[in-house]
């Protein structure tokens, strides 16, 4: 259930922060006389540029991505052999990164918005009260100390 919620507030979030006005937007691409790569609204004045379109919008009746929490990541198996102890050591330095960063996403957004929506399992769409908000920050704040050490 919690998976769940999470989920739906991370969907939610990711479509009221992304206006219209920005998925229609024209984007260009070009490359500077140092080699280094660009994208912008606005095409360089002085040199080419590629304009990249946006990707076309889902299938209607099409399911959100799946959000991935935190509290849902889990580090790999312990391996047995020198070579895979480093390489799990390293996909465990990864996934707790990736926690961490995921851990503070979900605070700064309960913090910054006034308003935060969730999706229901019938489809309907609440918003979280203030109680919700409090104990949803109080579990980003544990989560941020527990990964981002």
């Amino acid at each position: 259930m919690v998976k769940h919620v999470l989920s739906n507030l991370m969907l939610s979030l990711a479509l009221i922060i992304t206006p219209a006005t920005l998925m229609a937007a024209k984007n260009y691409k070009w490359v500077d006389a140092q080699g280094q790569v660009h994208y912008s609204n606005y095409p360089p004045p002085d040199s080419k540029s590629e304009r990249i379109e946006p990707p076309p919008p889902p299938p209607t009746g099409a399911k959100p991505p799946v959000t991935i929490t935190a509290a849902e990541t889990t580090p790999p198996p312990a391996a047995k052999d020198a070579p895979d102890l480093a390489k799990q050591k390293a996909a465990e330095e990864k996934v707790i990164k990736q926690n961490c960063e995921t851990a503070k996403k979900n605070l700064q957004v309960l913090k910054t918005y006034g308003r935060i929506s969730v999706t229901n399992p019938d489809g309907s769409r609440t918003r979280i009260g203030d109680e919700e908000r409090a104990s949803r920050t109080k579990k980003a704040e544990e989560q941020v100390k527990e990964f981002c050490k």
